[in-house]
This record gives structure tokens, sequence and C-alpha cells, in this order.
């Protein structure tokens, strides 16, 4: 078990985790190359030192030099180390193909195919292809032989030539699997860009539209202290009223920035074990000036043992947009039922109110379309944002909700959600 660690390891050397995939992918290949050359030239090493024994010297001088690009990307000189590598693989085998013509054409070949990938710089690029050209082409012009080497047997060539041809294919197929990964990176990157933009605007638009209601309702209440001659009595509850609307408002606020701030990075929901019938009359009391303004009768019908998992800020966001959508198109002096039933697995919990109702071709798209602003029963503006921030959210929270309408006889919104 620790000897494929190991090896991991060495193949990882220089990979630090804030690099990019291809930054990854290129240094592991430098390493796999440096690694698995080395190996093979030891072996030649081996094979040469009985027959050449120049030739398998040279092989092992040239496998130790290899084996030091390995410190250069620890380093993180991955520059370097590439320089390094090509330059070593490039001497080593001009050196053998000059005293032992065409027995290593194939691996300058390959090498010329590797520093094209490898290299970024043109120069150095150029310099290792003309290097490499001359080692091919100078010893087929010279007429010279090395009575201390032995003639190099026909199969030994074939089987070099074979062998340089595999290392080419196989590291052009290498390369090609490591730009197709790269390639669904990006794609796949590029998806999460957009889901996290989504969700961003999706933020920013919870913040506007928590906002936008209490804010409206309290300009309204302080335009009519402004303009109507009233009572110092009625006017001191007025503005008791519209101070009790707007610390609310402001702590709402303050919960919506902070879960903003953990949710820079794309919506995250964080569920725990809410008590229903607590956070639905704390809800309700943020709202109630509204529900009075109207004179909207709440009914709830919740034991005070049910509850959802689910993320409080954002069930709290669900559960405000809901009623405030049922008390804008609830006729005044109308009735709103929260009701919850406790099943296996979920809580249900439905929102009843006895108003306009919805036209059943509008239902579908309530939730994947956002509308121009609507107008409620009493002429409240909305923000047309609504019912999309809420599947949204319910999604977030592994639920479910569906609407139940019918023009002029009122709407029921369903909430499924886990209890645990």
């Amino acid at each position: 078990m620790k000897i494929p660690e190991n090896i991991d390891r060495i193949l990882n050397l220089g990979i630090l985790d804030e690099d990019s995939f291809l930054v990854k992918k290129e240094i592991r290949l430098a390493n796999i190359i440096t690694v698995s050359c080395s190996i093979i030239i030891f072996i030649y090493g081996f094979i040469n030192i009985w027959k050449f024994p120049i030739i398998g010297i040279a092989n092992f001088i040239g496998a130790s030099l290899m084996i030091l690009t390995l410190g250069f990307h620890a380093k993180r000189k991955l520059k370097t180390g590439q320089i390094w590598f090509l330059t070593s693989m490039g001497l080593l085998l001009a050196f053998v193909n000059f005293i032992s013509p065409n027995t290593t054409e194939y691996f300058l070949i390959s090498l010329i195919a590797l520093s094209l990938l490898v290299l970024r710089d043109n120069i150095s690029k150029i310099i290792l292809s003309v290097f490499v050209s001359a080692a091919i082409i100078i010893p087929k012009y010279l007429d010279y032989s090395f009575p201390f080497l032995e003639h190099v047997a026909k199969h030994r060539l074939i089987f070099n030539s074979i062998w340089g041809l595999v290392i080419l294919i196989v590291l052009s197929y290498y390369l090609r699997s490591i730009q197709k990964k790269y390639q669904e990176e990006i794609e796949e990157k590029s998806a999460q860009i957009n889901d996290l933009n989504r969700d961003l605007k999706h933020l920013f638009a919870i913040i506007a539209h928590d906002i936008h209601s209490p804010l409206q309702s309290s300009t309204s209440m302080l335009k009519d202290l402004s303009g109507t001659q009233m009572s110092s009595e009625w006017k001191e509850t007025a503005i008791k009223l519209v101070h009790k609307q707007l610390s609310t408002l402001q702590i709402n606020l303050n919960n919506l920035l902070e879960w903003s701030r953990h949710n820079m990075q794309g919506l995250q929901t964080m569920p725990e074990g809410i008590m229903l019938a607590k956070i639905v009359n704390e809800t309700l009391k943020s709202m109630e000036e509204r529900f009075l303004e109207k004179e909207i009768q709440i009914d709830i019908q919740i034991a005070q043992d049910i509850q959802v998992y689910a993320d409080p800020i954002q069930f709290t966001v669900i559960l405000r947009n809901l009623l405030d959508n049922a008390l804008k198109f609830s006729n005044p002096n109308g009735l709103i039922a929260i009701k919850a039933s406790k099943e296996k697995e979920n809580t249900s919990i439905s929102i009843e109110d006895h108003g306009v109702g919805i036209d059943q071709q509008f239902i579908d798209s309530l939730f994947h379309t956002i509308k121009d602003p609507s107008f409620g029963t009493s002429g409240e503006r909305g923000t047309g944002l609504g019912l999309v921030l809420v599947d949204k959210l319910i999604q977030a929270n592994h639920g479910t909700v569906k609407i139940k309408s019918k023009p002029e006889q009122g709407t029921t919104i369903l909430i499924d959600l886990p209890n645990r």
C-alpha cells in the first residue's frame, strides 16, 4: 500500500492546491515523463553495459541528470526543470546517435514533439528543435566508425524505432486526454459561474423584496401622519406602529445581510430543526401592522410539537413572501388560514386565503418566471419576484411547493418540507 502512495507523491511533486487544472496536469505529466524516461534509460543502461559500455555509462549519467528535474519541480522552478530535462535527454540521445548512428532517431523525434508540447517560449523551442534536428542529420553525412563499438544488430534498431514511435503515440494521446478533460472542466466551471451569478441575483432580489413591502407600508403611514388632521392619541399610536415596523425591518435587513454575506459564493443552506408554530408567530408579528391595516384575521392551526428541518433564515423568507402574497390578494376583513400536519418524513404546511385567486393558465409559470409587479386588493405593489424566490429556497431546503387556486375563490399554497 505504501508503494503506490509514494509513487503518487513523487508524481505530484511541485503541485499546489491553488494551481489550475491545466498547470496541475502539466506538472504531473512532466513528473511522469521524468520518472518513466529515467527508469527506461536506466534499463537501457543495464542492457548496454555489457556490449556497449560507453553507451551504458552514458545512459546511467543521463538518467541521473534527468532525475534532478524532480528537484526543480519540488522547488516550483517548473520552467528550469523542463529545460533541464529536455536538455539532458537531448544531449544523451545526440551522443548515442553520434557514436551509433540511426539508433535513437525516433527518440529524438519524440523529443522534438515533447519540447513543442511542453515548452511555452518560442526561443527555447527553436533552439532545442535545431539541436535535435542536427543530432539526427549530421551523423548521416559523416563517414566515421568507432573500433571499440560493435555493430548494432538490425532487430535492435527495429526495436528502438518501434519503442520511439510508441512513446510518441502515447504522449500525444495523453496530452489529448488532458486537453479534453481541461475543456470539460472549463465547461463545468462556466456552469458553476452561471449558477453563482444566478444565486447572487436571487440573494439581492430577496433583500429588495423583503425591504419593499414593510418600507412601503411605513411610508404610507408616515404620509397619512403628515397629510391629515389626527388626534394626538392617534398620532402617538401611529408613530409607535411606524417605529415598531421600522425596527422589525432593521432586524430583518440585518438577518438578510448576514445571510447574504455567508452566501456570496452561491446559495448555501444550513438546515436545522425549527419549531414551526414559533417561527410562524414570529413572522406574523413582524407583519402585524399590515394585517391590522387591512383587518385580516389569522387562523393558525399548528401543533406546538411540529417542526421542519430547514435553514431558519431561508424559511423565514419563504413564510414572509407567502404571507405577503396572501395578505396582498386578500380582500379587506378577510381570513388567512395557516395549517400544518406532520407526516412520516415530511411536514405539510398550507397557507390559504379567500381573496381574488389565480387563473389556472398562470399557475404553472408563477414559480419559474419573474413577472411584472402586480397590485393587491388595496393597491399594494409587489415586485414580481416573490414566488420565484420561494421556489428557489424551497428546493434548496429539499422541499416542494404547489398552488391550488380559483378566480374569486382564493388561493392555497401547499408546502412539503423534511421534518428531520
